[in-house]
């Protein structure tokens, strides 16, 4: 086994061109400086074939596949990052599938939504959108090889055109100004996401983090 390693920055900003893993990934082998014991320090996520699985299946219960172009990669991207940063920050759980079970929090997962699989265990691997499997293996590999973050460090999202007027008036209002003023609006038409902070989560942010991937074998 080995690990692909590469440094994540908190700014962040949209992805520009994918550096190659020769230019950019540092490749290390169990035993070495950045594998287990810079994860146990806590900053470096490693992604398990399990925890690739899980985003995909999270990203297929949130992206809107319907989506066309760049509407589709930038939600799919946000999505992704959006699960990670929460991994790193510690609030949601030590686990992709920790954090996707988190009650109430991605709502075709675990909601009281009659649609909602219950938990990530739950949904079967053949609902995997194969449109967003692909966008997620393919963005996983540019974050692996240097490209930051598409939302920063922030930690939550919402559709406006679909959320409840308690969760808008509760923090969705103040995220969605956040989007706008940041430019972090990814989708199209009522299919869009508006990325941002609550003022609860915020001490949760992450600083900076490594990202890892077990191997280099992706299905996409």
């Amino acid at each position: 086994m080995l690990f692909i390693i590469a440094s994540v920055s908190a700014a962040g900003n949209a992805a520009g061109s994918i550096p190659s893993f020769e230019r950019q990934a540092l490749v290390c082998r169990p035993g070495s400086t950045y594998s287990a014991p810079v994860a146990a320090a806590g900053n470096m996520i490693v992604l398990t074939p399990t925890d690739v699985l899980n985003l995909k299946k999270i990203a297929s219960t949130e992206v809107v596949a319907s989506l066309k172009g760049e509407a589709f990669t930038s939600q799919t991207h946000a999505v992704i990052d959006t699960v990670l940063n929460r991994l790193a920050s510690g609030k949601w759980g030590d686990t992709v599938a920790e954090v996707g079970n988190s009650r109430w929090q991605f709502s075709g997962i675990n909601s009281n939504l009659p649609t909602a699989y219950g938990s990530l265990e739950k949904m079967p691997a053949r609902h995997i959108k194969a449109k967003v499997a692909r966008e997620v293996d393919s963005w996983l590999a540019e974050r692996a090889a240097g490209v930051e973050s598409s939302v920063g460090n922030h930690l939550n999202y919402l559709n406006p055109s679909y959320s409840s007027a308690k969760s808008l008036k509760g923090w969705g209002w103040a995220v969605v100004q956040q989007a706008k003023k940041e430019g972090l609006v990814f989708g199209a038409g009522r299919a869009k996401h508006y990325h941002g902070t609550s003022a609860d989560n915020e001490p949760w942010r992450p600083g900076e983090f490594l990202i890892a991937l077990e191997g280099l074998a992706f299905n996409g």
